[in-house]
């Protein structure tokens, strides 16, 4: 159990990945690649929260962990966006 946990919120992650991806047009991140910042994304939200034994939400441990993972991967997966359509975008420009 204590790694199924884990993947099912690295799955949780994923699928946030791929709806910020269908959110961007213009990235050249491929919907796969989407998903798997995303999985990372939860994942290091949950190591985050762990090593600094942080309550961000609740007093709740196992809700608590799940609204770390979900904002982290929010979190990246935007970032990710966010730059590779900038890259694409001045990429757009020079030709």
């Amino acid at each position: 159990m204590r790694i199924i946990a884990p993947l099912i919120i690295a799955l949780f992650g994923a699928g946030i990945g791929l709806l910020v991806h269908k959110m961007f047009s213009k990235s050249w991140l491929a919907p796969p690649v989407a998903a798997i910042i995303g999985g990372i994304g939860a994942f290091a939200g949950l190591v985050v929260r762990d090593a600094l034994d942080a309550t961000i939400i609740s007093s709740d441990q196992l809700f608590d962990s799940l609204m770390a993972a979900l904002l982290m991967a929010l979190i990246v997966s935007l970032i990710a966006h966010i730059v590779t359509s900038y890259i694409w975008l001045n990429n757009q420009e020079e030709d």
